[in-house]
């Protein structure tokens, strides 16, 4: 949470939409210190499409 400058709000709400989704899922309990969660195969994938569109929109900037 603090890595990434995010409220509780913030982050919770937003892996919650990831687990909604299926880009993410709970991997459980990290010996009572809190949740712990994976990345999917789906969520993988997403990544990928992202990163592959972010290099189509900046070799058109430069274009």
């Amino acid at each position: 949470m603090y890595a990434s400058n995010l409220s509780w709000n913030t982050l919770k709400s937003t892996i919650d939409l990831l687990v909604n989704k299926g880009y993410a899922e709970e991997a459980g309990d990290m010996r009572g210190r809190g949740k712990q969660y994976h990345i999917t195969h789906s969520g993988t994938n997403v990544l990928k499409y992202y990163d592959r569109l972010e290099e189509l929109v900046n070799l058109d900037v430069r274009a």
